[in-house]
């Protein structure tokens, strides 16, 4: 009897072709699930809520060995360890969202945006504990011994500028002033918070760094603090800017930033640019302009497997792709979803894109979503899934080799052997285009189908590419029926498209599926 076996989905979403034309391994729906190394289907991995953070931060950024969270509050702290609160005052807003955050030199640097969409950028390092019975000059900063989340500067000095032998009682409003060893050689300290305050700082949200600078946009321009200077983007001959907005034909305002092969990618809306980056400013030049591909959305470009995946509006495209061609091609790898990317890019999204390390994935993050891209050059697999999740994602960050995933004030952790998400269900479905068994026209009787896998699942049928609705009662299934007795289904058609559906609190993978079938002759 013939039979027909799918069991290499190394091909995973894909939109490319019509319904009815489609190749075997290619899949027209995967949610919840991804192409595994073996050319076959898994389950995603659950979300185990790890904490419920203090109210009042946002964000979370990998740095210091711990997730790092932002506000405008001193009080707050956080008693799980994992966690350090980071306090950012701006004149008493609240904090709104962290566009950026990385470590530099040790210390964190953020773009912070506050309520009203005022943007700061922060370089929350030490400048030193305060010290009894020294002399300190005009410029020096320093923190309180027991650190209050403020820094202070010496704005005026008497004789010798030399602090008393106690700790003065340090103002927390910023502009502050108190005196220090009142008399001939007293120290005036001013209140500072950790907010960069070179005029020539863009205080922008689209931040990277990279040849030991911090570099940010500044609409026709992308302007880079000094070496080793993250506050300092005035020096001469040190700090300064890329004048990309001249590079450009069409729109002239940089709008993203990310790091490509030791190189620095400038996203504009309908274009990029790639430049050499080096610590002394008169050897960075552009290296090459691509037109018609850009990206309007800040976080969304992501250094991924030596290129650099963004979403632009057609769908995600990549630079080393475009670089070669200097043209999007349809082969460029966010080809196969486009249809199903491009609904969603709708006026506020804020997509945010992030690696995974257990799965070797790239995630964008959108809302309550996911565009996942698994990529193994050993097994040849470049395979795109969409995950969906019951609650909306506010931030995400990788930190030793985990993936985690903040909302609201709940912080999960991606795990690989949890099958919830938090004890909601994960609702796999797989559905494979109409196929003809490479007999296109020939009428054909299915009657039965084996399945191999891992778990439990729902199996049922679409029988007719002019009506997609139509599809026979669900079997379930579980573990491998190949031994067994045949599971019976019974229909003729021309066309067949499997659907599996999966949603058990277990561990879940299919291996492959065969259907028995007789031809019957010519329609």
């Amino acid at each position: 009897m013939p039979a027909i076996e799918f069991s290499d989905f190394s091909t995973g979403l894909d939109r490319r072709k019509a319904r009815d034309v489609s190749d075997a391994n290619r899949l027209w729906e995967l949610t919840n699930a991804y192409v595994t190394t073996g050319k076959q289907l898994r389950k995603r991995p659950g979300l185990r809520k790890i904490a419920t953070l203090e109210a009042g931060t946002i964000g979370l950024i990998a740095g210091g060995g711990v997730l790092n969270t932002f506000s405008a509050d001193a009080s707050i702290a956080h008693a799980d360890t994992l966690f350090r609160h980071n306090f950012v005052p701006n004149g008493g807003l609240a904090v709104s969202r962290v566009h950026y955050g990385d470590v530099f030199a040790g210390y964190l640097y953020a773009a912070v945006e506050y309520q009203g969409g005022t943007i700061k950028h922060h370089y929350l390092d030490d400048p030193g504990a305060w010290a009894a019975a020294t002399a300190y000059t005009v410029g020096n900063f320093r923190r309180p011994t027991i650190a209050n989340g403020f820094r202070y500067e010496v704005t005026a000095i008497a004789g010798t500028g030399t602090s008393a032998g106690t700790e003065p009682s340090w103002p927390t409003t910023e502009g502050s002033t108190v005196i220090d060893n009142p008399g001939a050689n007293q120290v005036e300290w001013t209140c500072r918070s950790f907010a960069v305050t070179d005029s020539n700082c863009p205080q922008s949200n689209a931040v990277t760094k990279q040849a030991q600078s911090i570099f940010a946009v500044d609409g026709e321009v992308v302007r880079f603090s000094a070496t080793d200077a993250p506050r300092d983007w005035t020096t001469a001959s040190d700090a300064g800017f890329l004048a990309t907005g001249r590079q450009q034909t069409g729109a002239t305002d940089a709008l993203a930033l990310a790091e490509f092969q030791k190189q620095l990618s400038v996203f504009f809306i309908d274009g990029l640019q790639i430049w050499d980056i080096d610590p002394d400013p008169a050897l960075m030049t552009i290296r090459q302009r691509i037109a018609n591909v850009g990206t309007r959305y800040p976080r969304s470009p992501l250094p991924f497997n030596g290129d650099v995946f963004f979403l632009s509006d057609v769908g995600f495209r990549s630079v080393l792709v475009s670089q070669q061609t200097d043209n999007i091609q349809d082969s460029d790898v966010g080809s196969p979803i486009d249809k199903l990317v491009k609904p969603g890019l709708v006026d506020g999204i804020n997509p945010m894109s992030v690696f995974y390390p257990g799965g070797g994935q790239f995630w964008c993050i959108i809302g309550n979503y996911a565009w996942v891209y698994t990529f193994s050059r050993a097994s040849k697999i470049a395979a795109w899934s969409k995950y969906t999740f019951p609650f909306q994602i506010e931030a995400a960050a990788s930190l030793n080799g985990e993936l985690y995933l903040r909302s609201g004030d709940s912080v999960y952790r991606v795990d690989e052997d949890y099958y919830t998400d938090d004890g909601t269900a994960i609702s796999v479905l797989v559905e494979m285009p109409f196929l003809s068994n490479k007999t296109p026209g020939i009428l054909k009787q299915f009657f039965g189908f084996d399945v191999a896998m891992i778990g439990s699942a729902s199996i049922s049928f679409r029988f007719d590419p002019r009506t997609p609705s139509f599809q026979t009662q669900a079997i379930a299934v579980s573990g491998n029926t190949q031994p067994g007795v045949l599971n019976g289904m019974e229909f003729c058609s021309t066309h067949v498209a499997p659907v599996i559906e999966h949603a058990a609190n277990e561990e879940w993978e299919l291996h492959s599926l065969v259907l028995y079938y007789e031809n019957l002759g010519p329609v």
